[in-house]
């Protein structure tokens, strides 16, 4: 019964969330085997195994995932994520590109992007994608946050400022409009 497979899912969820990955991982195949087909099941069970930093079997599941659904633009970034962390930028890259292809309005997919072109000193690409993660979402900050660094680190210390500004007075309060106000203070002096 299918309906078995999304309550396993959903106890799965739960003890993961509890950090209780051992039944999480017990649950999510349960889900699987009652619907080899259910690409959310592959995904949660690849989460776990992320957290657990186990990446061979979490790429492993996350690939079972895409494998049933190609259009899983979660099971994308996800993936991209992992290539990122192990500094495989092309990899990462490859996988983000393919999230924000399938879903334009990736906002995490456009920021990932930029931060595996930033890694890469591509810079003028990792801040064209850190504009489109803004043009989605307006108050997403991580996105400004990372713009102001590629502008920084491409020499563009005007448009930085600019940047750090418009964090101060869009998210004020925040750890990032306090280190914005540092930063600022260190670009302006002479």
């Amino acid at each position: 019964d299918p309906h078995f497979s999304a309550a396993y899912n959903d106890l799965g969820m739960l003890y993961a969330k509890a950090k209780n990955f051992k039944k999480a991982i017990e649950y999510y195949n349960l889900a699987i085997k009652n619907n080899s087909g259910f690409a959310f099941a592959y995904t949660n069970l690849a989460n776990v195994y992320n957290e657990m930093n186990d990446l061979d079997k979490a790429k492993e599941f996350y690939k079972k995932a895409l494998e049933i659904d190609p259009n899983f633009s979660y099971a994308y970034l996800s993936l991209g994520n992992i290539y990122n962390n192990l500094k495989q930028y092309s990899l990462a890259i490859e996988n983000y590109q393919k999230a924000v292809e399938i879903n334009p309005e990736f906002v995490h997919g456009y920021n990932n992007l930029g931060s595996s072109y930033y890694s890469l000193k591509n810079y003028p690409l990792a801040i064209e994608n850190y504009k489109k993660a803004i043009k989605i979402n307006s108050d997403f900050l991580p996105a400004y946050s990372n713009l102001g660094l590629a502008y920084e680190a491409f020499g563009n210390k005007n448009d930085a400022i600019e940047i750090y500004e418009k964090i101060k007075t869009k998210f004020p309060g925040t750890n990032e409009a306090i280190e914005s106000e540092k930063i600022i203070a260190e670009l302006t002096i002479p």
